[in-house]
């Protein structure tokens, strides 16, 4: 599938982005939201990896732009952001356990940001999966309801 975006409106969003005007990452969320989002995905099948590799995109896209030199297309640019930030995400080192002290970390920040699996998670805060499950999908819904 090739995807078309009119030339106005991604010199917008590119202008948008470059002045630090949220209305860049609105309109980059609009655009370019669904392919990066489905590039994520083929390379991480976990949704809340991908969902928090788009956000990661959206930031860097938006912190890089003056990297952005029209050397290539704008879609294949933020592509190969997206795809060199899915690529890394695997190498991230975790904190031990005992450095922790379970009632400081949420379920959020102890799987999204520090690497532990929902079963770690679970252990280090002192409950079952399901309520760390639960916490984990609200921290989610917050961050996403945060960028919007």
């Amino acid at each position: 599938m090739i995807y078309l975006i009119k030339a106005s409106e991604e010199a917008q969003t590119i202008q948008y982005l470059v002045v630090g005007d949220p209305r860049g990452r609105k309109l980059l969320r609009k655009y370019y939201g669904s392919p990066i989002y489905g590039m994520i995905t083929r390379m991480r099948s976990c949704p809340i990896q991908s969902a928090d590799l788009l956000e990661s995109t959206f930031s860097k896209i938006q912190n890089d732009i003056g990297r952005f030199s029209g050397n290539l297309s704008f879609f294949t640019w933020i592509m190969q952001v997206a795809r060199n930030l899915s690529i890394g995400y695997g190498e991230v080192t975790a904190t031990p356990t005992d450095q922790l002290d379970g009632t400081s970390e949420t379920a959020f920040s102890l799987v999204m940001h520090r690497g532990f699996t929902l079963a770690q998670a679970a252990v280090i805060l002192g409950v079952g999966m399901p309520q760390v499950s639960k916490n984990l999908r609200i921290g989610i819904k917050q961050a996403r309801n945060e960028h919007i």
